[in-house]
């Protein structure tokens, strides 16, 4: 290791410098992992969005009672159930999350589940 490394690159800190690293590190894992969920929700809504405007289009040249609008409808439908199935996913798992980042900063940053009973 010695030798292919250097111990001239390395940077020498305290213990206390690194246990604050690591937990900052920590922190933003747990933060990444909440937007990482948040961006499955937002591209769901986006995939509904363009489902609807799919729908409007059919509107304007299709009758409501052909198939391909049948077919659209029962998109959308599946949009919502997965918009809806994604938020609560989202909602559970991020109090999670945000409980190991109260955790780890040793007092209570966020009260997510007080703000659900509001």
């Amino acid at each position: 290791m010695k030798l292919v490394l250097s111990q001239d690159r390395f940077v020498p800190i305290s213990k206390d410098a690194f246990d604050k690293i690591t937990k900052a590190r920590d922190c933003l894992i747990q933060l990444v992992v909440i937007e990482e969920k948040f961006d499955f929700v937002i591209e769901n809504l986006a995939a509904l969005e363009m489902a609807v405007l799919e729908s409007a289009k059919l509107c304007k040249t299709t009758s409501i009672g052909t198939v391909e609008f049948q077919v659209n409808k029962s998109d959308i439908n599946r949009h919502v159930a997965n918009l809806v199935a994604l938020g609560r996913v989202f909602i559970e798992q991020s109090l999670v999350h945000l409980n190991k980042l109260n955790v780890l900063a040793g007092r209570a940053l966020f009260d997510l589940a007080g703000a659900r009973e509001l």
